[in-house]
């Protein structure tokens, strides 16, 4: 992803961490780690495209956090 930003290939990319499933389960732990996800973007990019590609990392963010919530508290009260 990041030779594809360097060579203007990409406008952006998210990248989710190779941790990032263990880190989600880590909440019934004893030590709660925070899952993150990687978004990056090319800063000489024309301001549609960071807008649009900012919108897209949101949404991919929002729906990971939606579907992380929905099967923990399937888990916990089914």
């Amino acid at each position: 992803a990041n030779d594809g930003l360097n060579s203007k290939k990409y406008y952006a990319s998210i990248t989710v961490p190779e941790d990032f499933s263990k880190k989600i389960y880590s909440v019934d732990s004893d030590n709660p780690q925070k899952a993150t996800i990687i978004y990056k973007s090319r800063e000489s990019t024309n301001y549609i495209a960071t807008t649009i590609t900012s919108r897209i990392s949101n949404e991919v963010a929002n729906s990971l956090s939606s579907e992380v919530i929905s099967k923990y508290f399937n888990n916990i009260f089914v």
